[in-house]
């Protein structure tokens, strides 16, 4: 994404600018070991369901509401305040797009933690480690029911884990919020530091 590289550049030295460095390279980090582990598990979700997205909005941390305001703002060009206050209260993800078939993510390359661990990671439970198949899944050959901890891949991505280290992240708060009220909360705090900074060398009058 070189527009969002571009603006943690511009934003190099600040508290938000390294707390968005932070998530993004958080993010970058640990796509490989949920790959790995539905490539090996022959896990695969279906590409046109959304059904998570549906009735659920998923709770964010404060930097992964940053990295979402400057994506929505930055790279796709959209200011998304007047949607946040629009779905306050709402069941469903604000940026679930649903006019298309089974519902598309708007913003899936920066997606929430809890997104990208359900359907590709296992859970802690009193029987050891456990990955169980999505209730809401119609196509049943997708996906193996249940997997324990003898079954599935060595080293599997185990959901509490990341999400230790996901509160641990520079400028991070551990505490979570509704989507929409961090997000619109992020996009202030980033437009205000912006205002401030002195202006690219590209832009006329910068000097």
């Amino acid at each position: 994404m070189k527009e969002l590289d571009e603006l943690i550049t511009r934003l190099e030295d600040t508290s938000l600018g390294n707390q968005l460095e932070a998530i993004a390279s958080y993010y970058d980090s640990i796509e490989h070991a949920f790959d790995d582990f539905t490539t090996k598990a022959h896990i695969s979700c279906p590409h046109d369901c959304g059904e998570c997205c549906k009735g659920f909005t998923p709770p964010v941390t404060s930097s992964e509401a940053l990295i979402i305001a400057a994506y929505t703002y930055f790279v796709q060009d959209r200011d998304v305040s007047a949607l946040m206050k629009f779905t306050k209260g709402n069941v469903g993800c604000p940026f679930a797009d649903m006019t298309r078939e089974g519902g598309k993510c708007s913003i899936y390359k920066v997606r929430p933690l809890l997104c990208r661990l359900f359907g590709a990671s296992v859970t802690r439970t009193k029987r050891g480690l456990e990955f169980r198949r999505c209730s809401k899944l119609k196509d049943l050959s997708l996906m193996p029911e249940l997997l324990t901890e003898d079954e599935m891949p060595e080293n599997p991505p185990i959901m509490d884990l990341f999400g230790l280290h996901l509160e641990g992240l520079e400028g991070n708060s551990a505490e979570t919020d509704t989507m929409q009220d961090q997000v619109e909360r992020a996009l202030s705090k980033l437009l205000m530091i912006i205002s401030l900074l002195p202006l690219p060398p590209d832009v006329p009058n910068a000097s």
